[in-house]
């Protein structure tokens, strides 16, 4: 009895003296031997990626053994990134191992092999130098430039290593294979060597995602991308809007009697709700779908907005704003067609393209001369117009295109245009009124 007393008062103290100590140190679940914590520490926790060389083993063999874990992961679809850790720095990672199936290729390994990401070595890193000790990459404070600098250095000394031109310089220098693509995701990945604390740790872990790493990188956009606007005009007067037949229910919404919205004229015959896209020419390639979900209202007996686009894979969200019931039928040849009912008050409902397609025509059943169209595009260059009839394309890369101008009434056409080099191309439609 007096030696379990002893025991338990015994854990109590430890206890009472180990409050400051983190959750996976007093619980010991914690599987990394460094004990460090950063992105990269929580994605080799996550995918059981090997964290040491092993006795007698060589930094390219490490690689080699991880590269394998890799293709095991990649193939099954079973890697999961925390947050922090993108598809950038995962493929910068790869490219500090060195080349896959290629021992003659060991990049930053080489004397940066983790845990410590340093072999406690000194090396001759510069031409005509002394012998420096290896630093560790760890909690660098260098900038993302910083770091760029420092990469772009150490190809060129490789260059240099591999010519002849520097025979002191280590020789891990001569098995260094990094072009300027492989730079932007090394970058990232050093990024990811950075600690942070025990709470963050945990919900890097928590909040992984899968990732394919199969699938192609999505295009991003520059910072400053390239602009093709234009106006969209009928040619012609235009025609007299008529008032909405509606039902006694919708107009009590109004002081008087909407008008029709099928040809929208604005400044100089701008025509408004024209869709403009491109049509051909577009580069295929995965485009970064927007989170944010394309949004179908039905207001005072109208759907809001009457055109627009809709990305594939974007989320589309049909709302009923109105005190009374709506239902949304599409119409459509390349997407699963749908109809939508939605009482008063009722959740939104959610539906995904899965097809480029375009115009899909929507209606409401309970009240005939609601209309909407939408495109589904697999890219991101398309506009409608604005009151005035102006659009603006952002991010069109410089090339050859054919854009089109759709509307609901006077039908569709296409035009050539090449983007300028200066980055501003102007690009104008003509629709001819039918009331000539």
């Amino acid at each position: 009895m007096r030696t379990l007393l002893v025991i338990v008062l015994g854990a109590t103290i430890l206890s009472a003296a180990d409050k400051t100590k983190s959750i996976e140190t007093k619980t010991k679940v914690h599987r990394l031997a460094s004990q460090q914590r950063s992105a990269f520490d929580a994605f080799v926790y996550i995918n059981r990626i090997p964290e040491k060389t092993m006795d007698g083993e060589l930094p390219e063999d490490f690689a080699g053994r991880i590269y394998g874990r890799l293709a095991n992961q990649e193939g099954r679809i079973l890697l999961k990134l925390p947050p922090t850790m993108d598809r950038k720095a995962y493929f910068g990672f790869k490219t500090f191992l060195g080349s896959e199936g290629d021992a003659k290729v060991a990049n930053c390994v080489s004397c940066h092999s983790s845990p410590s990401f340093t072999d406690g070595k000194s090396h001759v890193v510069s031409q005509g130098g002394a012998a420096k000790p290896t630093p560790s990459l760890r909690n660098s404070k260098l900038s993302a430039a910083d770091l760029e600098k420092v990469v772009r250095e150490k190809m060129a000394l490789s260059k240099l290593k591999k010519s002849g031109g520097a025979p002191k310089l280590a020789e891990a220098y001569a098995r260094i294979v990094i072009t300027d693509a492989d730079v932007a995701n090394l970058v990232a990945f050093l990024a990811t060597l950075k600690d942070v604390d025990d709470k963050r740790f945990r919900e890097l872990i928590i909040d992984a995602k899968v990732f394919d790493a199969t699938q192609p990188a999505p295009v991003e956009l520059p910072a400053t991308p390239p602009v093709l606007s234009g106006v969209v005009r009928l040619e012609g007067k235009p025609p007299g809007r008529r008032r909405l037949n509606m039902t006694s229910e919708s107009a009590r919404l109004y002081q008087k009697m909407p008008l029709d919205e099928n040809v929208l004229v604005g400044k100089n015959g701008g025509l408004a709700n024209v869709f403009v896209y491109a049509k051909r020419g577009v580069e295929r390639k995965q485009y970064s779908v927007p989170e944010k979900p394309a949004l179908l209202d039905q207001q005072k007996s109208m759907f809001r907005p009457r055109i627009q686009g809709v990305r594939v894979g974007q989320k589309f969200i049909i709302r009923n704003s109105d005190p009374y019931i709506h239902n949304t039928r599409s119409l459509s040849l390349r997407n699963r067609m749908f109809n939508v009912g939605q009482p008063p008050r009722s959740a939104d409902r959610e539906r995904v393209f899965k097809r480029a397609e375009g115009p899909i025509s929507l209606g409401c059943d309970f009240h005939k001369w609601m209309a909407a169209w939408i495109f589904v595009v697999d890219h991101p260059f398309f506009a409608v117009t604005d009151a005035n009839g102006n659009f603006e394309i952002k991010g069109l890369p410089r090339g050859d295109y054919t854009l089109e101008a759709w509307h609901e009434e006077y039908g569709d056409q296409r035009l050539k245009v090449t983007t300028a080099p200066s980055g501003k191309t102007e690009l104008n439609f003509e629709f001819k009124s039918k009331n000539q």
